[in-house]
């Protein structure tokens, strides 16, 4: 009776603890399932983040080089007023010459045509570096919308 009640126990007490183990593996593996899970959920949360993050800054860069556009055209139209207002002006003073009589008044003249010419001179490198940083503008545009 003994040894068929020990037998009885030890095949007992080896179903029990291989259910135990078996359920322990099975928590092991929803344990791992569940980190795993877990992770990808983080992992794709992190690359949505850092993508939203790269259109946020890419529309930040193309508000700003628009912004930076509209400036240096409107920048543009100020310098070729100011060039044609000078252009004016150097006819003016060029009338006025061929009909001046004195050679002081004609020296007058031509000191004020050499300054216009001079003011001319500086609008038109400034209109010239206005052009080439408009250019430099386009393409940033274009390499960021592409």
């Amino acid at each position: 009776m003994i040894k068929i009640s020990s037998v009885l126990f030890i095949l007992l007490s080896s179903f029990l603890f291989g259910q135990n183990a078996a359920q322990l593996e099975s928590q092991r593996v929803a344990e791992q399932n569940y980190k795993m899970q877990v992770s990808n959920g983080a992992y794709e949360k992190a690359i949505d983040e850092m993508s939203n993050s790269v259109r946020k800054s890419s529309r930040e860069k193309i508000n700003q080089i628009d912004d930076d556009f509209e400036f240096n055209f409107a920048e543009k139209t100020k310098i070729e007023s100011k060039i044609n207002s000078i252009l004016e002006k150097k006819n003016a003073v060029k009338n006025k010459l061929s009909k001046a009589k004195s050679d002081i008044d004609k020296n007058d003249f031509l000191q004020k045509l050499d300054s216009l010419n001079i003011d001319l001179e500086k609008l038109k490198s400034k209109l010239a570096q206005n052009e080439a940083e408009l250019k430099i503008l386009q393409e940033s545009y274009r390499n960021l919308t592409k």
